[in-house]
């Protein structure tokens, strides 16, 4: 049987402490309002397992909820190409973590490249 618990989670959403929490194997459309919830008081890095899923959550979120978040952007070369990286990309990705927003949606693939 499913044990959770909410009580924990309904503190935590509703208090000022800056503990981590992380989440997973939350089905949607659940996930979104929950982003929704805890965005109030705390910044969220949403990770997703797929550019494609990424994607998916940003337009929903938006659609559904009207709340902006920004896609954490990934290198479109394969790492082991010869072809040079792509240091727009970097630029990118530095200026969107020194802006601090409340929502960054990003993939695996982009957080764990060089």
């Amino acid at each position: 049987m499913l044990n959770l618990n909410f009580d924990f989670l309904k503190n935590f959403l509703n208090s000022n402490f800056t503990e981590n929490l992380a989440l997973n194997g939350l089905i949607s459309p659940f996930d979104l309002f929950l982003v929704e919830k805890i965005l109030k008081n705390k910044k969220i890095l949403y990770l997703t397992s797929s550019e494609q899923e990424a994607l998916k959550a940003q337009k929903d979120l938006k659609s559904l909820l009207n709340v902006d978040s920004y896609l954490f952007p990934n290198q479109e070369i394969n790492p082991y190409s010869e072809l040079d990286k792509n240091y727009y990309i970097y630029q990118e990705q530095l200026n969107l973590l020194l802006n601090k927003p409340n929502l960054i949606i990003a993939n695996a693939k982009a957080l764990l490249e060089k």
